[in-house]
């Protein structure tokens, strides 16, 4: 081939191309005979001009043959994008095998290494290629070949490289977006100085910038050096590129796993560091400002926690000049006032930021400066250690013990040692464990510095009490510390010297360790938990078992660690094993321990069991290695074992050596194993005797090696069937004699069991608790994998499950009549019937066994705890035709007795695990999805069951009998609270919209609360507390259950009041009654006095659940609804109490009382009207003045509330509206003003019943008149609604207005007209004092016009005086009074040549009013005007009529609202003047495109149309556009009109 090749070059361009084609570049082969071709020829040959020729001309004739080529040199403006659905076709094979051989020998002419090709002559056929690259996707080796053309040709810089790369960079990019390889990213990353050539603001480059912005959070970019370093270099492209990049960052900081979190903060230093000028400035004050803002005040800990990871890529880098000044400008001046403010997690989250940023300090201020600034620092690090909240102090000792890690060179001795007092003396004993563990762990990290060595010597022996510490984790981290203390050569850990002479090791253990008592390590090591006793364990080798002394040496310290604490022994010696021990001296270790038990020498009973348990550990670490197992089978010879087991004189004893006989397989056990049947049998007590318990696990070991367990089960059974066959015989119970069985051992078994009331027969009370015992057993069994096949494979499993069944009933109705009533029958059953519906062994299923189990419950529920019933079930007859037997009373004689009224604590425990036991196997069965159809059924059980521990806690109450001081009762009800938390869960995980839960999951949730705030209520807080802490991990689901009741119905906001109202209000929740005494308390608190309980375990849950509900404000509105419906309930019974404590918890506390904070809680908005008006009511109709302050109070703190959603309903800012005497004209008065008194007759038809009519005009008026001084005196203005649509914000002119307000109340409004071409302003000020209000307004004219407002100097009246200066004689007075029914308005005009006065009355009812108005010329005797009108006013439309003029004018005016919120409306008017015979019909509307933009339009008959747009550019600051034109004469010009009107 390459013979053929090299004479057809020779020959001409034309033949080799031609040649060339008809080659596979797949081939390895071909590849290297090209390239040894192309590089041959030499500078002086002919060829290279004419291959160039003919490469341009080949490249551009196969380009001819390829579908939507471009063989032009004008490549696509954008990358072209394809629908799939236009059809595709197939390019030609055979141009694609040319274009891919042309394309590479390009390649290789371009690459020559002795450049003999013109790079000019090939620059057309790279170009061609180039331009045509996004049509070779389709085919990866074509489409590679020509970027690689296209990269190379960029590398070696040669002429007209910036033609190549327009189509090469998207290329590249996307193929290493979607291929995620390094090569690829490589690529990109060696051509990034190619982008600088590209105008990022022209738009045919989108798609390369939407690439660009997808590597910022690509992770192949993000995980490599090279990726980060092409994100940070993107950054400085282009200003927009910059932004994009920077919000992409910003919207995953919330969702990024840490390694891209750290990513991100390594691209910002780069891009940082490596930028000027803007760009640097918007990186440092548009987002690195945001960011420690965002780490201050996030919304979470974990949020604030991934910024300050994000801002690591800089606090990592404070070395490198300029970061450390940067930090400093940008945190200083919002970290320190973060510090001290009220909010605790802003405190928290800014003292995490000031220790990674500490020392806070300006690299080039003066040395005075920084130490002022330091001592500042460590006075607010020493202040938050001191912090109310616990969480801030945790991190603020922590953080101390790391600053003086970092820093002790530079502290202060006066510091560090005034530090670390606060940090061991105060610290180490404060109240919450968190801070004490926080403490350790500080002290542990300390230590990392050397230089603290030398003080902590002394302080350490200080922290001696944590090893007692009742915090799991707490000891942990103490016993953390002493290893890390051992190690050091500065601490001289207490090493025990052990020899043969006691009386050393006595005076030795008498020492004291340099932190704790050795005592104190030897108890805990006996009795804490496996992660303490280990770490002691680690702590103690080099002491009681070191592998530097020889072996004999080493079991002598072991042995003596026995004798002196045998507890302890026995646990050093299970853990030390696994602390890389060799096998030959643990076998070593063995021998001595058995050599010492069989030698009888002088030991007490105790050393003698935990030398045995401790032998039963080591070689339990030996049989994992057969010759290590093969030297125990000849130490524990079966002569050895059985004396073994002859020595052991406890239970404990003989488990461990029945251990060691299961660990070696002896044989000839037989009576070893007639033993372990005795142990396993003889089980009375087993339930409640741990020691019992191990020693059952072991025999069972054995059994299960030997092969024996069939035959004990079988035992077991038959234990099992006498005892049902007795409860049978005594309750009536189902005869399991009758199941289907083996005949045989029916009529056997049955035959034997009629023995049982014989005269040597047991007492029922011992067959029962053997069969406890028994139920014990199987339920153990149940839990180990081992043990479990063989019991689901025995023949008597069916037998044992319905002996169990009949067992369980009994234990389940008679609990409340007899003590020694057990739940182990019940779990045993439920857990049997568990593993048998999952095995699928056997006929029942876990359906039949929640059946018969609700069936037992209700028995239990249901009936009565009277005497009569007590002495009835104690004396039943027997059923079915048996004989009666002489069988003993149950319980005793105390049966009867304590059912006769007096319930004991034993009796009521029982009720509830047994209750308990149930709602487990419920929880259990549905977690594995076994009761997919049962849901209702299970929480209606659930539901009953925490509402009977209820009825059971307010019976108690009063009684001596404290039934939550038992350890037993207490954990039971935290575990039921946990299970039907579960359940909760498990019904709600599947819910949606569509899936709606049942009404019982409000009901449960609810009687969940109630339990709870009722156990306070009853019994105190310590109490209420551990329920607290069970119900924190599972508040989302509480939450979630009780917004149930309306965040997934399908309705109007109606419909789901209605619903929950329904749901609430036959069983009002006792906790809504509970958290309105906690707010009484608060108010009383507030007055001085005490007296009520403070429910402090209630509110602590009350605030977790506060803190969760604002994240969401769906789920904030659908629980927050319960409050209001509460409040409106107690309306209903008049319980002022209750209603001020819920109104105040939900205006002070759960949402607030500013109208931003209720946006988005439409639902409860819709009751805030009913309540408010309804409160309206009752203070007028309530006859006692407590009763009477209470609800006054709730309607402050509602009606600002009501305020805004009245006013949001108008649309308008009513609080910071003008009284309408203060406009001078309709256009001035804002817009909706004349309508509000429409809406709130409205709101209260349609909240107030219809018959409460008496006093229902009082209630309408009053929040009238108090609507923030606004009268509706309509002035004989009934058309303003109409007024306002039709020509309020139409203009012509160019107006800008801005308002603001001062926190001390004074209102400044400045505006500039421009009307053609004149230009004038005025600035307006208001200050209200009490009830006087100020208004001052100075023009460009500098006229000055002043107005005072009095209200209320007498009552329903206003004063108003006017002036303006210097035209003295615009004086004017006026005098308004209100009445229910009707307003009346006086002015006179103080002019000293005509005064002139006007009086205007207006009367009416929330439907009709009739007004009219008159002025009056006192000179002339004239009347200057004089109007009448009637108005007419429905909920969804509004009509009046205006005779005005002197009688020479009539208006009919009608307006209709198109939706609730009157924000669309339409409306017509039509004027007739008699005088001049003229009509005017003028028709018009408005329409909200969305909530912050309206459109207008109006027409008149005369061909004047107007339109205006009207968008709300941010919260109250609007932006209006108007026009005008005459339809009539189109050849005028429009005008045009524009306001801008900025509020903050």
């Amino acid at each position: 081939m390459e013979k053929r090749l090299r004479t057809s070059l020779q020959s001409s361009a034309e033949s080799f191309l031609t040649e060339t084609k008809k080659l596979n570049l797949t081939q390895k082969s071909t590849k290297s005979t090209l390239k040894t071709l192309i590089f041959s020829i030499s500078k002086s040959s002919p060829i290279p001009s004419s291959l160039t020729q003919s490469l341009h001309y080949s490249i551009t004739q196969s380009l001819t043959k390829h579908p939507q080529s471009s063989p032009t040199n004008s490549p696509p403006s954008k990358r072209l994008r394809r629908s799939s659905t236009e059809p595709q076709s197939e390019p030609d094979s055979s141009s694609i095998q040319s274009l891919q051989i042309l394309s590479h020998i390009t390649l290789l002419c371009a690459i020559h290494p002795k450049r003999v090709f013109s790079a000019e002559a090939l620059l057309p056929s790279a170009q061609v290629l180039h331009d045509n690259l996004i049509l070779f996707e389709s085919n990866a080796l074509l489409s590679t070949e020509v970027a690689s053309l296209c990269e190379e040709w960029w590398k070696a810089e040669l002429p007209g490289r910036q033609m190549l790369i327009s189509q090469t960079l998207p290329f590249l990019l996307s193929r290493s977006l979607t291929l995620k390889k390094k090569v690829d990213l490589h690529r990109v990353y060696a051509m990034r100085e190619a982008f600088n050539l590209l105008d990022f603001d022209d738009e045919s480059i989108v798609d390369l910038k939407m690439l660009l912005i997808r590597c910022v959070i690509a992770p192949l970019f993000l995980k490599t050096e090279e990726g980060r370093k092409f994100v940070a270099f993107l950054c400085g492209l282009s200003m927009q590129v910059l932004k994009e990049a920077l919000a992409m960052i910003k919207t995953q900081i919330a969702f990024g796993r840490k390694s891209m979190l750290d990513a991100f903060g390594d691209i910002l230093f780069r891009a940082w560091k490596g930028l000027e000028g803007e760009f640097k400035l918007e990186i440092e004050d548009g987002f690195l400002q945001m960011l420690i803002e965002a780490a201050i005040h996030g919304s979470s800990g974990a949020f604030a926690s991934s910024v300050r990871r994000v801002l690591g890529g800089f606090l990592s880098q404070r070395t490198v000049a300029g970061v450390d000044k940067m930090l400093f400008r940008l945190a200083q001046p919002v970290i320190f006032r973060s510090l001290q403010i009220a909010n605790s997690n802003v405190r928290q989250n800014a003292l995490h930021l000031l220790l990674d940023l500490f020392p806070v300090e300006d690299p080039d201020s003066t040395k005075e400066e920084k130490d002022v600034l330091l001592d500042k620092q460590f006075f607010l690090l020493e202040r938050l250690v001191i912090d109310d909240c616990p969480d801030t102090r945790a991190v603020a000792v922590e953080g101390c013990c790391r600053v003086l890690h970092q820093f002790w060179e530079i502290i202060p001795s006066s510091t560090i040692t005034k530090m670390l007092k606060k940090v061991f003396d105060d610290m180490s004993h404060d109240v919450c464990s968190e801070v004490r563990l926080s403490t350790v762990k500080g002290i542990i990290y300390l230590l990392g510095n050397p230089l603290s060595h030398e003080i902590l010597k002394v302080l350490l022996a200080r922290l001696g009490h944590l090893m007692l510490d009742n915090v799991l984790s707490l000891r942990v981290a103490i016993v953390d510390l002493l290893l890390l203390t051992k190690d050091f050569p500065t601490f001289q850990f207490n090493k025990v010297q052990m020899s043969l002479n006691l009386l050393v090791i006595v005076c030795l253990a008498l020492l004291k360790y340099l932190v704790v008592v050795l005592d104190i390590l030897l108890s805990a090591l006996a009795n804490d938990q496996p992660q303490v006793a280990q770490k002691i364990t680690r702590l103690l080798i080099p002491s009681y078992f070191p592998s530097t002394v020889p072996i004999e040496e080493a079991c002598n310290r072991c042995v003596a660690l026995l004798k002196r604490s045998p507890a302890a022994g026995a646990r050093f010696c299970e853990f030390f094993a696994l602390e890389g021990t060799s096998r030959k001296s643990i076998l070593e270790l063995v021998k001595v321990l058995i050599g010492l038990v069989l030698s009888h020498s002088k030991l007490q009973e105790n050393q003698i069991e935990n030398m045995l348990v401790a032998a039963s550990h080591l070689c339990e670490s030996l049989v994992s290695e057969k010759t290590y197992k093969n030297a125990l089978k000849t130490l524990l010879s079966i002569e050895n074992l059985k004396l073994l087991f002859a020595t052991a004189n406890s239970g404990w004893a003989r488990s461990s050596v029945l251990k060691m006989v299961s660990f070696v397989s002896t044989q000839n056990e037989s009576e070893l194993i007639k033993e372990c049947k005795r142990v396993i049998t003889n089980c009375s007590g087993l339930s409640e005797n741990l020691e019992m318990q191990d020693e059952v696990r072991s025999a069972y070991k054995l059994f299960l090696h030997c092969g024996g367990f069939g035959d004990v089960f079988e035992t077991l059974s038959d234990f099992l069937q006498k005892t049902a066959y007795r409860c049978h015989i005594k309750f009536g119970t189902e005869n399991i004699a009758s199941t289907k069985r083996k005949k045989c051992s029916s009529n056997k078994n049955t035959t034997k069991w009629k023995h049982v009331g014989g005269k040597k027969s047991s007492s029922f009370e011992e067959d029962y608790s053997v069969a406890v015992g028994i139920s014990w057993q199987i339920k153990d069994l149940l839990t180990w994998p081992e043990p479990r096949k063989p019991v689901l494979e025995s023949e008597s499993l069916e037998s044992v499950f319905l002996a169990l069944k009949v067992i369980s009933e009994v234990s389940i109705e008679q609990c409340m009549r007899s003590e020694f009533m057990d739940t182990f029958p019940v779990l045993a059953y439920t857990n049997l019937g568990l593993h048998m519906t999952l095995e699928n062994v056997g006929a029942s299923d876990c359906g039949s066994v929640l059946d018969h189990l609700l069936y037992c419950t209700e028995k239990l529920l249901v009936s009565g705890e009277s005497s009569k019933e007590s002495k009835q079930n104690c004396n039943t007859p027997t059923h079915h035709g048996t004989k009666k037997q002489k069988e003993p009373k149950i319980g005793g004689s105390h049966s009867c007795k304590d059912g006769s009224g007096d319930m004991s604590e034993k009796k009521i425990s029982n009720k509830v695990m047994m209750l308990a036991a149930v709602l487990k196997f419920i929880v259990d069965a549905k977690s594995m999805n076994l009761l997919p159809l049962h849901s209702e059924k299970c929480l209606s059980f659930t539901t009953t069951f925490i509402q009977n521990i209820i009825s059971m806690l307010k019976t108690h109450s009063k009684d001596q009998i404290q039934i939550l001081g038992q350890p037993e009762l207490m954990s039971c009800l935290k575990s039921s609270l946990t299970y039907a938390f579960k359940l909760l869960r498990l019904t709600l995980k599947d819910t949606n919209e569509i899936s709606q839960p049942p009404p019982e999951v409000f009901h449960l949730a609810n009687g969940l609360l109630d339990l709870i705030g009722l156990t306070e209520l009853h019994f105190g807080s310590s109490c209420a507390a551990k329920l607290v802490a069970a119900t924190k991990p599972w508040l989302p689901d509480l939450i979630l259950a009780l917004g149930s009741g309306c965040m997934f119905k399908q309705t109007g906001e109606e419909g789901k009041c209605n619903y929950v109202l329904d749901l609430v209000k036959p069983n009002f929740p006792s906790w809504l009654s509970i958290l309105a005494k906690t707010e009484l308390h608060e108010v009383s608190t507030e007055d001085g006095d005490d007296g009520v309980s403070e429910f402090s375990a209630f509110k602590k849950l009350m605030e977790m659940i506060i803190l969760l509900l604002k994240r969401d404000l769906k789920i904030l509105g659908g629980v927050g609804i319960i409050f209001l419906i509460g409040s409106i309930i107690g309306l209903e019974k008049k319980d002022s109490g209750l209603v001020q404590g819920l109104i105040r918890f939900v205006c002070k506390k759960l949402i607030g009382l500013e109208d931003k904070e209720w946006k988005g809680l439409e639902i409860m908005l819709a009751l805030v009207p009913e309540i408010y008006l309804s409160l309206e009511r009752e203070i007028d109709e309530q006859s006692r003045e407590d009763d009477k302050q209470k609800f006054d109070n709730a309607r402050s703190w509602l009606e600002p509330v009501w305020l805004y959603h009245v006013t949001r309903l108008l649309g308008v800012e009513v609080q910071r509206c003008k009284p309408i005497g203060h406009y001078h004209s309709d256009d001035e008065l804002p817009n909706k003003i004349t309508s509000f008194y429409n809406v709130l007759v409205a709101g209260w038809y349609a909240c107030v019943d219809h018959d409460q009519t008496k006093s229902r005009s009082k209630c309408a008026y009053r929040p009238l008149k108090r609507l923030a001084n606004i009268e509706l005196v309509m002035e004989l203005r009934p058309n303003n609604k109409l007024q306002n649509l039709l020509t309020r914000d139409y203009n012509s002119d160019q107006k800008f207005s801005v308002y603001s307000y001062s926190d001390a109340g004074v209102a400044i409004t400045s505006s500039a007209v421009k009307k053609g071409g004149l230009s004038t302003g005025d600035v307006a000020a208001q200050y209200k004092y009490k009830n006087t209000l100020f208004d001052v307004k100075v023009d460009t004219d500098s006229n000055v016009l002043t107005t005072i407002t009095f209200t209320e100097i007498l009552p329903s009246t206003k004063t108003i005086a006017s002036f303006k200066v210097p035209d003295y004689n615009s004086g004017k007075l006026e005098v308004q009074y209100f009445h229910d029914h009707a307003t009346l308005t006086a002015a006179a005009c103080l002019n000293k040549q005509s005064p002139l006065i006007d009086v205007s009355a207006t009367i009416g009812t929330p439907s009709i009013a009739f007004g009219a108005e008159a002025g009056y010329d006192t000179t002339s005797g004239n009347f200057t005007k004089y109007t009448a009108g009637i108005s007419v006013v429905k909920p969804d439309s509004c009509a009046s009529i205006l005779l005005g003029d002197k009688g020479d004018t009539i208006k009919a005016s009608y307006v209709h609202h198109l939706d609730q919120l009157r924000r669309s409306a339409a409306v017509g008017e039509l004027t007739r003047r008699f005088s001049t015979n003229e009509n005017t019909i003028t028709v018009g509307g408005s329409f909200a495109i969305d909530p912050l933009t309206t459109v207008k339009a109006k027409l008149n008959n005369n061909g004047k149309l107007g339109a205006l747009l009207q968008h709300q550019i941010i919260p109250k600051s609007l932006l209006t556009v108007s026009s005008e034109i005459d339809t009539k004469a189109l050849d005028k010009y429009p005008r045009f009109g524009l306001a801008i009107a900025l509020k903050p």
